[in-house]
């Protein structure tokens, strides 16, 4: 997984970890949320989102992504992958 920074809300730093793979011919991106503090991935998935897909995936139709998050447990006990 590749760490990514990034600026949240009011210019609050944050920070996640994010993965590329494959899941039944679709390019696949799961956004992993890891320290409380910050503006979460839930809240910036889009700009994340764009980041990797320019970055990361310059040559890839978005029409054939799927964009995942993953929260650790203490963070949000209630559901720890959505796919959003």
């Amino acid at each position: 997984m590749k760490k990514l920074e990034y600026r949240g809300f009011s210019n609050t730093p944050s920070e996640c970890k994010y993965g590329i793979g494959a899941i039944n011919g679709k390019t696949a991106i799961v956004f992993h949320q890891t320290v409380q503090g910050g503006t979460s991935i839930t809240n910036m998935i889009e700009h994340l989102t764009m980041h990797v897909l320019a970055t990361d995936l310059p040559s890839v139709d978005p029409n054939q992504v799927r964009v995942f998050e993953h929260y650790d447990q203490h963070l949000r006990p209630v559901s720890e992958w959505q796919e959003v």
